[in-house]
């Protein structure tokens, strides 16, 4: 029970001015009071705070880390000011750390608390008075399907070309009823109000399609929070609503699928959500800038510490030795790039050269044989009829020529723009066609292989070095094939170099976890 003074203080706080009187007391039965010693930090800034402060007597500051690493004090805290009221609806990093100057007495109410007395008496939530940001905040998630306490990193619907493509067509109907009506009113075909009811129809359909296009975009929507990633999607033919969910600590790999010319030009595509223990992904389709939900979805891994948030510290590679600094030899470089380079700790791989000699051989055939017709017919010694003038000829081979270019270049980007990449964090099997008609990545932490295995089939392979690495994920469809690399053996130590490398620094960052934990518990013991 609280004292007077206490509940004289709680009764001038904006946040529960509108409780009546039962609603204040449940409330106020949860807060407990502490006696805190100059010196004890209440929270600290960066990190998440999870308790309601409320000074009742002594004194506190706000201090603020600047850019230097210099601690400085922003504001004093006085009796009767309250702290972290965030801390009850939102996990929100602290922008400043909150220190005891002088003896106080605090109240505190955790968010633990604070939840089971809105669960007890749920009428006490939407009569709170929170601070306008934080009101708005919670009025945005209670219509998004969040809850309070999660916060909401990203807010997407489809991308507009969903809807534009399907406007497009509705265009394309209207043009085609227009030109029937007009066939039928210029050729008096059946009934003379046939092309009316043509005409009207014209407007009416697309027009009545158009806006259920443009609700359905709009009602289907998707939630990447810091607990979970969610899509919406709402049928208005129906009035059915269904609801796909993918809690963040069950997520095994997060791909990126694009395809088509379009997808690359307006920068939309399919993220991919594999999770534990289910077969079928949850899928937010043609969404925008899909790498950029990626990297979100990636920061919250590395929040819960599923995935390190700092860099693996790994063995010095040595650089690769460059091509000598003359022209021919950077160009070179950059038309045959390597099939394995190192930038960082960061290593592409490349398929092996033979796969590109393999894919390259049929145009540059055609290139020669291209050669020597010209030749031949240069020389005379080809015979064409003479209704073939020498223009024709030329033309024809200028084709053929361009064709063939055409085949060459995209047998040699295929081959460039297939990668493989493995750094301190990720594995990511990244397959592009030229001309951006499809791109296709996956993308699985180092804490989500399970096995890796490395294959050279038959005399040839063994004679090149060139063979497959398979990496066994734990998603349902995580399995990672690096087809055709060269030195399968090595690719393979160097990714389970780093999920060893992984897991120790996980098992480090888990244990100094656990001592800070204790040192801060009988911090507190003894500051009470």
């Amino acid at each position: 029970m609280l004292d007077p003074n206490a509940l004289s203080v709680l009764h001038r706080l904006p946040l529960l001015a509108r409780l009546s009187p039962q609603q204040f007391q449940a409330i106020a039965d949860a807060f407990h009071t502490s006696r805190l010693m100059p010196g004890t930090r209440l929270f600290t800034q960066g990190e998440t705070a999870s308790t309601y402060y409320v000074l009742v007597a002594g004194g506190a500051q706000l201090l603020r880390t600047d850019s230097t690493g210099v601690e400085r004090s922003v504001k004093d805290v006085l009796p009767g000011d309250a702290l972290a009221e965030e801390a009850l609806f939102f996990s929100d990093p602290q922008p400043v750390s909150a220190l005891i100057v002088r003896p106080s007495d605090v109240l505190m109410l955790s968010r633990a608390a604070f939840e089971q007395v809105i669960s007890a008496v749920p009428t006490i939530m939407p009569a709170l008075n929170p601070r306008l940001d934080l009101a708005q905040r919670l009025a945005s998630q209670q219509q998004r399907g969040v809850r309070p306490d999660e916060r909401i990193l990203l807010f997407t619907r489809r991308h507009p070309w969903a809807f534009i493509g399907k406007f497009v067509r509705l265009l394309v109907l209207l043009v085609l009823m227009l030109a029937l009506a007009y066939g039928l009113e210029r050729y008096q075909v059946l009934s003379p109000l046939l092309p009316l009811l043509v005409l009207g129809g014209a407007f009416i359909l697309p027009g009545v399609l158009g806006v259920y296009f443009l609700l359905e975009w709009a009602n289907d929507t998707y939630v990447v929070s810091d607990q979970r990633v969610i899509h919406d999607e709402r049928n208005l033919l129906t009035f059915s609503q269904r609801r796909e969910q993918a809690l963040i600590n069950n997520i095994q790999s997060v791909n990126v699928r694009r395809s088509g010319i379009l997808s690359e030009m307006f920068n939309f595509g399919d993220l991919i959500i594999s999770t534990a223990g289910v077969p079928q992904p949850v899928v937010l389709d043609r969404i925008p800038n899909p790498y950029h939900a990626q990297d979100v979805v990636f920061s919250v891994l590395k929040q819960r510490g599923i995935i390190p948030g700092t860099t693996i510290p790994l063995p010095t590679i040595p650089p690769e030795p460059r091509a000598n600094g003359s022209v021919i030899g950077e160009i070179f470089r950059v038309l045959i790039p390597r099939v394995r380079t190192v930038e960082g700790d960061r290593i592409t791989y490349r398929r092996h050269w033979i796969v590109l000699l393999r894919n390259l051989w049929r145009p540059t055939l055609f290139y020669a044989l291209l050669a020597i017709l010209l030749s031949v017919w240069l020389s005379g010694r080809l015979p064409i009829p003479k209704e073939i003038t020498s223009g024709v000829v030329i033309v024809g081979a200028l084709i053929w020529m361009a064709i063939n270019t055409f085949w060459w270049y995209w047998e040699y980007a295929d081959w460039r723009d297939d990668l493989f990449i493995v750094d301190s964090l990720s594995v990511v099997d990244l397959k592009r066609h030229p001309l951006w008609l499809q791109e296709v990545r996956i993308q699985a932490g180092l804490s989500q292989v399970q096995n890796v295995t490395s294959r050279v089939d038959g005399i040839i392979d063994r004679l090149y070095n060139k063979g497959q690495v398979i990496i066994q994920t734990a998603a349902e469809q995580g399995k990672m094939v690096f087809e055709d690399i060269s030195s399968p053996q090595q690719v393979a130590e160097e990714v389970l170099q780093r999920v060893q490398r992984y897991n120790e620094m996980r098992a480090n960052a888990f244990r100094d976890d656990q001592r800070r934990a204790m040192d801060t518990y009988f911090q507190q013991r003894g500051s009470r």
